[in-house]
């Protein structure tokens, strides 16, 4: 497995599946989702790969009034547990306005086409831009 700093980077050298979700506990449900794009990917021959937020994407939104954010499984911990499924590549970036100003639209093109040279996406039921 290869952990990928997505800053100043794009992926040239592979046509990755990527996972996509908060992770924010790797839960049986985040377990399942890897599992499956780890599965699609060796039948589309692509690189499995999770994008992976370095921060909750919530310490990036507004939290006035809110308690504070509790943390279920830290970054060097998802990483491990990850990992130990099989998948190829982890893409690890900081949650920020930059990213979350971006239009569902232009967070498909712009970074998952472009930036992750994404050809397939695996998401759970939940998930939303």
């Amino acid at each position: 497995m290869e952990i990928i700093d997505l800053n100043g980077y794009e992926e040239k050298r592979f046509e990755t599946a990527v996972a996509l979700g908060n992770f924010d506990g790797v839960h049986v449900g985040h377990e399942h989702l890897i599992r499956d794009n780890i599965k699609k990917a060796k039948e589309m021959n692509l690189k499995s790969s999770v994008l992976l937020f370095k921060n909750h994407t919530r310490t990036t939104l507004t939290n006035e009034g809110k308690p504070k954010l509790k943390i279920i499984t830290p970054y060097e911990k998802k990483v491990n547990i990850i990992e130990k499924l099989g998948i190829d590549l982890i893409f690890s970036i900081d949650f920020d306005k930059n990213i979350m100003s971006l239009s569902p639209e232009d967070f498909v093109e712009k970074f998952l086409i472009k930036k992750l040279n994404s050809k397939l996406v695996t998401v759970g039921f939940d998930y939303r831009f």
